[in-house]
């Protein structure tokens, strides 16, 4: 496993633990990793960022 894979991991797993950051959005990001989508920091920054907006909806 390369460092970048096991950086993005750890990251998912505490957002997730992160009982009030959406889970949609974490899919999001995992899938958008996954595929190869996430080609910049602005890009997790602008989906994190729409999370935490969602979030302090509820």
């Amino acid at each position: 496993m390369g460092i970048q894979e096991e950086i993005f991991k750890n990251f998912f797993k505490k957002l997730r633990e992160d009982k009030e950051f959406p889970n949609s959005i974490i899919d999001e990001l995992t899938k958008l990793w996954e595929t190869g989508e996430i080609i910049s920091h602005e890009t997790i920054f602008e989906i994190i960022t729409r999370g935490c907006a969602d979030a302090g909806k509820d």
